[in-house]
């Protein structure tokens, strides 16, 4: 979670280099899946940090987790999301929201504001769209990476070595586990033919 943490901070240290914005946000859906949090940009420091916990009825995130899309209301006035009627209490008059997915699920959002109406151009909606691509693919790799090393070390303590093999002559080891130390060799050996396995 330490990790993710630093993804979405040096998001937010970036975010005031590609977009104009007097507020920014990240929601994120809670585990209950009944509510979100909201994480302020400190555009200055470029962290988070810990905002109100919403209701997700009647919500952009209800709209954004039934069908994610690039969303922006440019007359936030206009709005019937409650944290939209949060957001204008606050003087803010327009705001773009875009998706952050995991797997195909929506996680949450990266949300702009401005506080004039109108104020974010065809081209300001792409760039925010394809900030939260960005996002998305970080906060999946990470995944896939966190998900990656609990295997290993599932592997490493448990009485299974792993073994991959090359599909040439006398079958040279291209992976092993570090666990095969118990047998006595090293990972290093096995792998640079010092000693063989076929």
């Amino acid at each position: 979670a330490q990790d993710e943490v630093e993804v979405y901070q040096t998001m937010a240290a970036q975010l005031t280099y590609v977009i104009e914005f007097d507020r920014a946000t990240i929601a994120l859906v809670e585990g209950d899946a009944q509510h979100f949090v909201i994480q302020n940009i400190d555009s200055e420091k470029g962290i988070l940090r810990p905002g109100p916990v919403l209701p997700i009825l009647h919500s952009h995130m209800e709209v954004m987790l039934k069908a994610p899309r690039m969303v922006y209301e440019p007359e936030l006035a206009q709005s019937k999301y409650v944290e939209s009627i949060l957001l204008t209490k606050q003087g803010i008059q327009s705001v773009m929201r875009a998706p952050i997915m995991i797997q195909g699920e929506v996680i949450g959002t990266i949300n702009i504001g401005s506080l004039k109406e109108d104020a974010y151009s065809w081209e300001a909606q792409q760039l925010l769209g394809q900030t939260a691509n960005l996002l998305s693919i970080t906060l999946e790799n990470q995944s896939l990476l966190d998900a990656t090393q609990m295997a290993q070390l599932v592997v490493e303590n448990s009485p299974v070595v792993l073994f991959q093999w090359g599909k040439q002559e006398n079958w040279p080891v291209e992976y092993v586990s570090q666990n095969i130390t118990r047998f006595g060799y090293t990972a290093e050996e096995l792998i640079s033919g010092e000693i063989t396995y076929a």
